[in-house]
């Protein structure tokens, strides 16, 4: 609950910098940033449907804050509040099953309509606090219950999602393929962590045909 998770994550904050703190806010609100995808599309072509599978791989940041209170031992001292940026690394690996129907199939290029389901694996890599310009390795708050660093825990997810591909043939063997997706993911760490939400994706690719 909230309140072990405060006070977990306060204790540990309290024996990483020696002072006596608590948080208002965990687990903190995060967001991610924007990050690059990389991966490999196999798929075979029918008359007007594709059948494909992907497998991509994203190294992704997201970025929060904490509300920091620090108690004075003179209660004559008013308490001193700040703000403490958090900074977590993530590594996700998505696999994307799907079809693309044909909207517009010309000599060109090919606008393709795809539908597809998605399985995601995500694993902490790293969560960092900066506190005066000096960062200091953490657990995700919802993590720090029993105050020890835990940031290789794996999660799972699954999500769907659609959008346009527009794909024009290089040459006889190779064509390009520019598209859009939007998609709806749900992922699961723990107890504690957990999000859903909808993503967006601008993608290029080079595929080989045979």
């Amino acid at each position: 609950n909230s309140s072990s998770i405060n006070n977990g994550a306060s204790n540990y904050l309290n024996q990483t910098l020696g002072l006596n703190r608590e948080l208002e806010n965990t687990p903190p609100e995060m967001k991610y940033r924007p990050g690059l995808e990389f991966g490999l599309h196999i798929g075979n072509q029918n008359r007007k449907l594709k059948y494909y599978l992907d497998y991509n791989f994203a190294e992704i940041k997201a970025i929060g804050q904490f509300n920091v209170v620090q108690i004075p031992t003179n209660s004559n001292i008013i308490p001193l509040y700040e703000t403490i940026s958090v900074t977590g690394s993530e590594r996700r690996s998505i696999f994307n099953f799907g079809i693309i129907s044909d909207l517009v199939n010309e000599k060109d290029y090919h606008l393709g309509f795809p539908i597809f389901f998605q399985l995601i694996q995500t694993k902490f890599k790293s969560n960092q606090m900066i506190v005066n310009n000096q960062p200091y390795n953490i657990s995700n708050p919802a993590q720090a219950q029993n105050n020890v660093l835990n940031n290789n825990q794996v999660g799972m997810g699954f999500g769907a999602g659609s959008g346009l591909i527009l794909t024009v043939p290089l040459n006889t063997e190779i064509n390009i393929s520019f598209g859009y997706h939007l998609q709806y993911t749900k992922v699961k760490i723990s107890e504690q962590v957990s999000g859903n939400g909808l993503q967006h994706s601008i993608f290029t690719r080079l595929i080989w045909t045979k």
